[in-house]
């Protein structure tokens, strides 16, 4: 958002008034005749229902990549029976880390707010960031014995997301030029967990239906995220057992959104929309018919990042 903003004052500086200003107000004033907060979220909290019985227990490892860490704990009550409805008892392995997969992929929304800290946080608020979801995804993998890391890296937006972001701050296509002929990259990170001693890719982004929506293909689970809709600065990357400080981004994004509520909650109402589309298109074509359609235009890109 910064850049598009620096690009804007050059390009066309009478509409960062209309955005300080306007939608600002407008955001605000929604608000208040709802009786709520002035930076209140654009949507509210969707509180999935998840499973909590305090009285099961899993014994805790101290294993690298197993263990507690910075702002990761998956031995919560909560996180332990979601993990034993997902079926961490009774599936092998590999049919459990499917099976979790699937379920924080399109069970989070991908939404551009304040993201909460904290896997079950995450769960009640029903969305968050890209490192919002992966908390949870490495939470309900280390409870079940499957070792999972974090992946960050930097990375350069594709066509279809600069276009997005961009024609919704100025509706024009020449910030979406700057955008791209600048290469503008940031930060963005994905999981890795091991399976059968090897290191398997996990994206969880976005949603099928975020996916869809944006005309991508749908990414599934351990492949390679890159080239579907953005490509990596390779010598960015780093891998970790801990995420990056979360409070920081938290607090960040937290004055980011205050101070361009107006934007935020249009760039939401468009996921919000992209989503329905998403829907609609699935529920037209179904998921392995769009799977295959997209394969016949799609090349997987080299797993770039993955190998050791």
């Amino acid at each position: 958002m910064a850049e598009v903003a620096k690009i804007m004052l050059k390009l066309k500086p009478k509409q960062v008034l209309t955005i300080f200003v306007t939608w600002n107000l407008n955001a605000f004033w929604r608000r208040i005749t709802k009786f709520q907060r002035p930076w209140a979220p654009f949507n509210p909290p969707r509180n999935l229902e998840v499973p909590v019985d305090t009285s099961i227990d899993v014994p805790e490892s101290n294993e690298e990549y197993l263990r507690a860490s910075r702002e990761i704990n998956p031995y919560e009550p909560g996180i332990v029976a979601l993990a034993i409805k997902l079926g961490m008892r009774e599936k092998s392995k590999d049919k459990y880390a499917k099976a979790v997969y699937d379920f924080v992929k399109n069970n989070i929304y991908f939404c551009m707010e304040t993201p909460p800290i904290g896997a079950t946080r995450v769960l009640k608020r029903g969305y968050g960031l890209c490192f919002s979801k992966t908390t949870v995804l490495v939470a309900l993998m280390r409870v079940a014995g499957i070792p999972a890391r974090f992946v960050s890296y930097k990375q350069e937006m594709a066509n279809g997301f600069i276009q997005l972001m961009a024609e919704e701050v100025s509706g024009a296509k020449d910030i979406a030029q700057e955008l791209e002929n600048r290469r503008s990259t940031f930060t963005h990170g994905c999981v890795e967990v091991l399976l059968n001693e090897s290191w398997v890719p996990i994206d969880i982004t976005w949603t099928d239906e975020e996916e869809v929506g944006m005309n991508l293909p749908i990414t599934q689970f351990g492949e390679s995220p890159f080239g579907k809709w953005y490509h990596i600065v390779p010598e960015s990357v780093s891998r970790a057992e801990t995420p990056p400080p979360l409070s920081k981004i938290k607090y960040s994004m937290a004055i980011s959104v205050f101070f361009l509520r107006g934007l935020y909650d249009r760039l939401n109402k468009r996921f919000d929309d992209i989503r329905e589309k998403g829907k609609q298109e699935l529920t037209l074509v179904g998921r392995d018919e769009y799977i295959a359609r997209k394969k016949k235009f799609y090349i997987p890109p080299p797993q770039l990042i993955f190998d050791e």
